[in-house]
């Protein structure tokens, strides 16, 4: 038996063939379970003891859960630095009451809790 448990924390690396989708402003229903299942497939075949949905559908870190809420706009983003040594992001701005999250992260969840393990 093991003595530790393996496992990634925060996004997986993408394989190559999804790389340049993350471009896209946001993914398909059907694009994001690919890279779910992919992701899965890949931390099982490597022997890892606990798998994760790999966050490879989120744009990034910041617009993903952005851009899935009413009341947040991108238009006339402002810049701004966090801490000291941090680094500049243009943020997006809340116009209104901020309403209707549509992260998906439950049916997330359940995809990758259905895949088999290897």
């Amino acid at each position: 038996m093991n003595p530790f448990t393996s496992t990634v924390v925060g996004s997986y690396p993408r394989n190559t063939s999804v790389e340049d989708t993350m471009k896209k402003p946001t993914l398909s229903r059907s694009e994001i379970d690919a890279l779910i299942r992919w992701a899965a497939r890949d931390q099982a075949d490597l022997g890892l003891d606990v798998i994760s949905d790999g966050e490879g559908y989120r744009e990034n870190m910041y617009y993903f859960y952005q851009k899935r809420l009413d009341g947040v706009t991108f238009e006339s983003m402002v810049k701004q630095s966090f801490g000291t040594a941090g680094f500049a992001i243009e943020c997006a701005r809340v116009v209104g009451e901020i309403n209707n999250p549509r992260f998906e992260l439950a049916h997330n969840w359940k995809l990758i809790q259905r895949q088999p393990a290897t």
